[in-house]
Formats: structure tokens, C-alpha cells, sequence
């Protein structure tokens, strides 16, 4: 790998996109959109903050069981950093996001 190998703008634009796809399909419980993020195989492994998933069965029954967020949140301006190489490998990190309780929350 070389030099020009890292942050291609046109990868960078892609996994932005995607990145940003996400976010809406997480935020709006939207879980046939967020199952096609996911490899669809046995060997799929999925961990969040509690919990893994071992397989894309338990990944479907996960996601179908799992409400919508009780919260908004917004990933602001220029808030995400990619870490490219080549056009296979893309790390993503959303640097800053900002939280608020929805009205249902609250009552």
C-alpha cells in the first residue's frame, strides 16, 4: 500500500454517504435498511454496547425486537472522521454528536 492508496476523495464521499444512511436507518428504527448493512451469513458477528450477536438470525431477531431510540441525536457539520485504505477498509468515527430526549421520553 502506498500513499495513494489512503483517503481516495471518492471512497471518502461513498462511506460519508453510508455513514449518514445508517445514522437515518438507526434513528428511525428503520430495520430492513439497517439488516442491509450487515453481512448476511452465519459468521456475521455484531457486538454493541450490551449486547452481541452471533450470526445474522440473531441479528435479524435482535433488530426486530429492539424498539426505536427513545432520544434524537444529530451528528453535526463535519463531525465524522474516516480513516480510508484502499477501497476496501474504511474505519468511521463520529467525532461529536449532539443528544436530546424526545417528547415521549419526557412524559
Amino acid at each position: 500500500m502506498t500513499a495513494d492508496d489512503i483517503d481516495h476523495a471518492w471512497v471518502v464521499a461513498e462511506v460519508t454517504q453510508l455513514f449518514h444512511d445508517y445514522e437515518r436507518a438507526l434513528m428511525g428504527n428503520d430495520v430492513d435498511a439497517l439488516l442491509g448493512f450487515f453481512w448476511a451469513d452465519a459468521r456475521l458477528t455484531r457486538y454493541g454496547i450490551a449486547d452481541r450477536q452471533l450470526g445474522i438470525g440473531e441479528m435479524i431477531s435482535f433488530r426486530r425486537a429492539t424498539p426505536a431510540p427513545d432520544f434524537t441525536r444529530l451528528v453535526e457539520g463535519r463531525a465524522v472522521h474516516l480513516s480510508l485504505s484502499g477501497r476496501n477498509a474504511a474505519n468511521v468515527l463520529p467525532v461529536r454528536s449532539a443528544m436530546s430526549a424526545t417528547h415521549a421520553a419526557i412524559r
